[in-house]
């Protein structure tokens, strides 16, 4: 009977300590702990699809071989600079319309037309869809004036100087000139770059391009041709290029690009003269 009632005595003890009292703690306070909802987990911002055209103006720049010796953004205004003259000067005029890429305009539903205009009396122009401002805004942030107005002018016999690219009440006018290039650079074989002067406002240098006919020799098919432009050129050509640092930043005062400059050499059998 006695163990009964010091087990009760027990229980009960520890009943009550267990309870909640009523008088409140002394002491500190313990701040309650704040609950935050987690943070959404953020996706990285994927990048912008490249459009078509900044793809194929990708592949055009890669394909172009630069000077070792030109800096990283010097690099990068000669391969804007290959891009427009091999587009305006190449084979034929009407390559400026797949400038596209560069000058961001694209290609209208159902593609353009030519429309043929006169400009100052000479007949021979058709009208581009391009804003000469921005055309002429393109050419000169790769091109200095002196250069862009000589290259840009040509004569027509005993005829005066007439412009290749025209403004035409705010439109690009175009001279439907063409002579086809191709014929001769073998690009199996990278062009090549002597330097030969560099100051801190003046870059000279030769651009080397490399030739050899593209149609078989007599007797020659078309896959040993084929393989004779990959094994070896028959020639090489040589250009001058010259950099100038103006107020607005390098410009090419003198420019060329082995294909739209191409030519055959006089002691060759297909010198024309």
């Amino acid at each position: 009977m006695r163990r009964s009632i010091f087990a009760l005595s027990l229980t009960l003890l520890f009943l009550t300590s267990c309870a909640p009292s009523s008088t409140p703690p002394t002491g500190p306070v313990p701040t309650p702990v704040q609950t935050q909802p987690p943070a959404p987990i953020l996706s990285p911002t994927p990048e912008p699809e490249p459009t078509p055209n900044q793809e194929a103006l990708d592949v055009y720049f890669a394909s172009v071989a630069v000077p070792d010796f030109l800096d990283e953004a010097q690099q990068e205004q000669y391969r804007l600079a290959h891009y427009l003259y091999a587009h305006m000067f190449g084979g034929c005029t009407t390559a400026i319309e797949d400038m596209f890429p560069l000058i961001h305009i694209p290609f209208p539903d159902g593609g353009y037309t030519f429309e043929s205009v006169s400009y100052e009396g000479m007949d021979g122009y058709y009208l581009s869809r391009y804003p000469y401002a921005d055309f002429d805004a393109t050419v000169r942030s790769v091109f200095t004036d002196r250069f862009w107005q000589e290259r840009n002018w040509l004569s027509f016999g005993d005829e005066e100087f007439y412009p290749i690219y025209a403004d035409l009440d705010g439109v690009l006018a175009v001279r439907d000139l063409g002579r086809g290039s191709g014929y001769y650079y073998n690009d199996h074989f990278p062009d090549e770059f002597r330097l030969e002067d560099q100051t801190e406002d003046r870059i000279s240098f030769t651009l080397i391009g490399h030739y050899s006919p593209v149609w078989p020799y007599e007797g020659e098919t078309y896959e040993e041709r084929d393989q004779r432009l990959e094994r070896e050129y028959e020639y090489t050509l040589e250009f001058p290029i010259t950099m100038v640092f103006t107020d607005s930043g390098w410009r090419f005062d003198e420019f060329h690009t082995a294909l739209a400059d191409e030519d055959t050499p006089e002691h060759s059998p297909y010198y024309c003269g």
